[in-house]
């Protein structure tokens, strides 16, 4: 089994990263111009205590892996590796795949509390301050997606997770001598939120990177945030500060000071202001296994001063080699000083069980152990205000990238056909230009596998049902209210017999964290399909949308690759000619959508043609990339629609997407489901369109050779999972089948999410060593990359804590700031420099 060593990652399941301070003279205070004096150390010189990969832990958990548990996953050795002794044995030790970092820490709910510093470490760490040391000022990209809540979100195959949004730092990192501080600035310029963009100061002193025997390192990091660069020290509207130390019996000591302004909304829906302080103190002997914590959250009314009990909680923690002893109150206070109307909780967690959850993966190849690398997009130099005269020589002066998934921009702004871009390169040559086309939407080939329905069991399933439509018999009264003439999205499970599906939810609204099911009453109703029809539904779990006939044994999903105009090879869309016709057999968008079909008072059929049964045909070229209608226009919505009418629309919030589409002659919906069933039709195409950048195709065309510029759409592997394969031996989901899409490091797609209390987790875990194949048969393994640990609570009559008491941490617990964060010098000038990282990877490396 097992074991949980506490806090070793109040600051340190961080995966050692980077959050970043100023140039060698201006660590402490930093209140002089730090980019006008640039002390370096060479690149190899030896750095006594700064070494390893990375400057900081990259992650605060309250507790992570035992000593022997971590030694072997930061070495690499899976703690269980599922391929056989002989395919591991052909992995070098240098192999990716053994020498491949594993971030594991432990959930508590006393790490809520800090959850803002994760993402901010997670962000401040892709800057790769370590690896810069002594290069000077740089410029790299963050993914904001650090700051994005994990959920259980949808994604169809082959429909790549969106491009990461990136956020551009500007960094300095050095030593003045190979035994000084690692000295690191940080300034992001223009982080964007929904109420406004804000300027971030970061600034840091790392004395000794994390090792083993030091598992938070040593170092000092501080955060300031500001309306905008320029704006006065008063103007602040948040700050922290993390401190990490030794103590006199070598325990390892971390603090944490943060304050922030933020809004939220009282019982009546009314926005209020808030004031938030989060606190913390730490340590942890690594020897011992003893350790104490306290952390605290305390939100109180701007106005009145009022404390905010759902935003306000405060924890104690205890720990020796078996227990954590944790206490939960309102506030610091009531830890040790609780008055009659304290609510009190504790509990005991037993860190010799856990189970795991792992959230991300890597893929290498099963004959080596080599990571599995796609060539998933270019960055890109744009000219941001489209005048031609930028800041180098060919007129442009900003950023961005593009790939299979999607792409960014650091000027926000829309891309826009006949735009020319250039390929950004590392050093002074210049990169290759491009012409941007933008189309109103995306052409998806869809190419049909079957999943068998016995595979199926526990899988839910979205669907938009009419109970009025003629397309079902029998009793079509699925949300039992005593008649059939309504219509809703609804939740279908396979039945008892797996031969058929049933209706067991409706779903009555959506939230952050996605659809509001109600569970219908009685004995669920059956779903019954008249003569060749066909219900089409939804599952992240199976990649997407798939249909059932009447009778089959099997669910139809597709495998869906975005036509981009370079499929001109024999077999592909355009092999016989640069304009194709597309015959649509049902549910036919029309073209010019208007506000009307979309509103509060429209019907959901009100965006086809005539009706969601009837045929239409449609014209799609490569030039550019549209489909259009005979009168040449558009389908999709009307110039007139906003997002603010999608986006309060009923059914359209998401776009618009039209029924299958075949080449070569037309056919009626009839024949089209009956050719699906029977194998005789194993591709067609469907059109989506949309408001948003993530619904229209935006794809380079090379100026040299008038080619289109083609990216690797992410491997597809059709899994079926077994409890051998579980890191947590479930047999739950045992013979499950996952349709999964792998992205690159990190980025596995397809695995449903699940609530479990108020966070969410996949599914399933995949043990280390996992073989699976995709769809050309090659094999791989997967590792995975974050594993996140929960204890089991165990029963106080048992007397495991008893011996816990909640003493007082080594170090007080902050009550401000000590680094002068808001006297960081003036931000460095960079102008026409390519990034020297993007999402923690060093490039030209």
């Amino acid at each position: 089994m097992l074991k949980i060593p506490l806090l070793t990652a109040l600051a340190c399941t961080f995966v050692l990263s980077a959050c970043e301070t100023p140039t060698d003279d201006t660590a402490a205070a930093a209140t002089t111009d730090t980019t006008s004096t640039d002390t370096t150390t060479t690149d190899d010189a030896a750095r006594s205590l700064i070494s390893g990969s990375v400057a900081l832990p990259s992650q605060m958990a309250l507790v992570s892996t035992s000593d022997v548990t971590r030694s072997a996953t930061r070495a690499g050795t899976s703690t269980r590796a599922l391929i056989s002794d002989a395919a591991l044995a052909a992995f070098a030790d240098d192999s990716d795949y053994n020498t491949e970092r594993q971030n594991i820490f432990v959930y508590l709910d006393a790490s809520e509390p800090i959850d803002f510093i994760d993402s901010l470490l997670c962000f401040t760490g892709q800057t790769e301050p370590l690896a810069m040391n002594g290069k000077g000022n740089y410029v790299a990209w963050s993914d904001a997606g650090c700051f994005e809540e994990r959920s259980g979100g949808g994604q169809e195959q082959g429909a790549a997770e969106p491009a990461p949004s990136y956020i551009p730092v500007i960094v300095h990192s050095s030593q003045a001598t190979d035994d000084s501080p690692l000295i690191i600035n940080g300034w992001v310029p223009k982080f964007p939120e929904q109420g406004g963009d804000f300027a971030v100061k970061m600034l840091g002193e790392v004395t000794e990177t994390p090792t083993e025997e030091t598992p938070f390192g040593i170092f000092k990091l501080a955060f300031g945030l500001l309306p905008t660069m320029a704006s006065p020290e008063s103007d602040k509207f948040g700050m922290g500060e993390v401190i990490s130390s030794r103590t006199e019996d070598n325990s390892s000591s971390f603090t944490l000071y943060q304050e922030q302004s933020d809004e939220t909304q009282d019982g009546s829906g009314n926005s209020i202001a808030v004031s938030c302080i989060t606190q913390a103190s730490v340590n942890y002997n690594q020897e011992t296994e003893i350790g104490r914590a306290r952390t605290s959250k305390l939100c109180v009314n701007t106005a009145s001063d009022e404390v905010i009990p759902s935003m306000s909680r405060a924890f104690a923690l205890a720990a020796n080699a078996d227990y954590i002893h944790m206490r939960t109150t309102d506030t610091l206070d009531e830890l040790t000083n609780p008055t009659a109307q304290t609510v009190t909780v504790n509990q005991c967690l037993d860190r010799n069980s856990v189970e795991d959850t792992a959230f991300t993966y890597g893929l290498y190849d099963l004959a080596d152990g080599s990571e599995v690398v796609l060539n998933s997009g270019v960055q890109l130099h744009v000219d941001a205000d489209g005048n031609g005269s930028g800041d180098d020589a060919n007129g442009y002066e900003s950023w961005g990238q593009m790939g299979y998934g999607g792409s960014w921009r650091e000027d926000d702004q829309p891309w826009t056909n006949g735009e020319k871009v250039q390929e950004a390169t590392r050093d002074d040559s210049t990169g290759k230009t491009y012409t941007v086309k933008v189309a109103p939407g995306k052409l998806i080939k869809n190419t049909v596998e079957e999943i068998p329905l016995e595979t199926l069991v526990g899988v839910e399933f979205q669907a938009h049902l009419n109970e009025n439509s003629g397309r079902f018999t029998g009793d079509t009264d699925f949300n039992q209210d005593s008649d059939e003439v309504d219509q809703y999205e609804a939740i279908l499970k396979l039945n008892a017999a797996e031969d058929g599906f049933e209706v067991t939810g409706i779903i009555t609204d959506w939230d952050d964290d996605g659809p509001v099911i109600t569970d219908v009453e009685g004995t669920p109703v059956a779903v019954t399909l008249a003569t060749n029809e066909v219900v089409s539904m939804w599952s992240r779990q199976v990649g997407g949308r798939v249909t059932f006939a009447q009778g089959a044994v099997s669910l139809s999903s597709f495998v869906r690759t975005y036509v981009n105009g370079s499929e001109t090879a024999s077999g592909g869309l355009f092999a016989g000619g640069s304009d194709v016709t597309l015959h649509c057999v049902e549910q036919c968008l029309k073209a010019g959508v208007a506000v009307g079909d979309i509103d509060t008072g429209s019907n959901w059929g009100d965006v086809f043609e005539n009706d969601e049964q009837t045929a239409a045909i449609y014209s799609f070229a490569q030039a550019d990339l549209t489909l259009v209608d005979a009168a040449d226009d558009a389908i999709g919505f009307a110039s007139t629609v906003t997002t603010s009418d999608t986006n309060s629309s009923d059914y359209w919030s998401w776009g618009l997407q039209t029924g299958p589409m075949v080449t070569g002659s037309a056919i009626t919906a009839d024949n089209f489901y009956a050719g699906l069933n029977n194998g005789n039709i194993t591709t067609f195409y469907v059109w989506e369109t949309g408001l948003n950048p993530w619904q229209q195709q935006t794809v380079l065309v090379d100026d040299a050779t008038s080619a289109i510029v083609t990216f690797d759409r992410p491997l597809g592997i059709k899994y079926t999972h077994s409890t051998a394969n579980d890191r947590n031996d479930s047999a739950a989901k045992d013979g499950a089948v996952f349709v999964l899409e792998y992205g690159g490091k990190g980025n596995l797609y397809g695995l449903p999410w699940e609530p479990i209390g108020n966070n969410w987790a996949p599914v399933i875990s995949l043990a280390d060593g996992v073989v699976v194949a995709d769809r050309t048969g090659a094999q791989y393994v997967f590792k995975a990359l974050e594993v996140e640990q929960n204890m089991t609570v165990t029963d106080f009559s048992a007397g495991f804590c008893s011996d816990l008491p909640f003493d007082a941490p080594s170090e007080p617990i902050p009550t401000g700031v000590v680094q002068d964060v808001f006297g960081l010098g003036t931000m460095p000038a960079i102008t026409d420099v390519a990034p020297s990282v993007i999402g923690g990877e060093v490039q030209g490396e």
